[in-house]
């Protein structure tokens, strides 16, 4: 069975993982962290750009709500996360990362929330299993996110 949740929620916490991995390494070996904080940007990219570019159009195009609805207020969150992002990966440190961090985090806490709570479960219970397989279709053979694509 092809369930959206369920693999969002898989990703999400892949990537919880390697932000967790940055905030270890962050004061005793900032090139692993860098490194890390490149890794995770990637592939939260990568994640954002799938909403953006399969999984909101497919839910717009059924739901029909126009420029209100869960994925005109993701946008917005995918926006201040990318924001935040670029502030941390331009080099901060200190009070100033931690803050930065910070933001980040809770902006990414609502967004997740809104995904597990509302978006993805409407997929899932909206959209046929042939509808489903077809979305993860597209996903699989979404291309991962390059360093041109985190430099925008």
């Amino acid at each position: 069975m092809y369930e959206v949740t369920q693999f969002m929620s898989q990703e999400h916490a892949q990537l919880a993982a390697l932000f967790r991995e940055y905030q270890v390494l962050r004061s005793e070996f900032p090139d692993r962290a860098r490194r890390t904080l490149e890794q995770f940007t990637a592939g939260l990219e990568r994640h954002m750009e799938l909403e953006e570019t399969i999984l909101f159009p497919r839910f717009e195009s059924f739901a029909q709500m126009g420029n209100s609805g869960p994925t005109t207020v993701m946008r917005s969150e995918h926006k201040e996360i990318r924001g935040a992002l670029a502030r941390l990966r331009s080099g901060c440190s200190g009070d100033d990362a931690e803050i930065i961090e910070h933001t980040l985090l809770e902006s990414l806490r609502a967004h997740e929330a809104m995904e597990d709570l509302v978006f993805s479960p409407w997929l899932d219970e909206t959209l046929s299993e042939t509808e489903r397989f077809g979305l993860f279709e597209q996903m699989s053979h979404y291309p991962a996110a390059t360093p041109q694509t985190l430099h925008r």
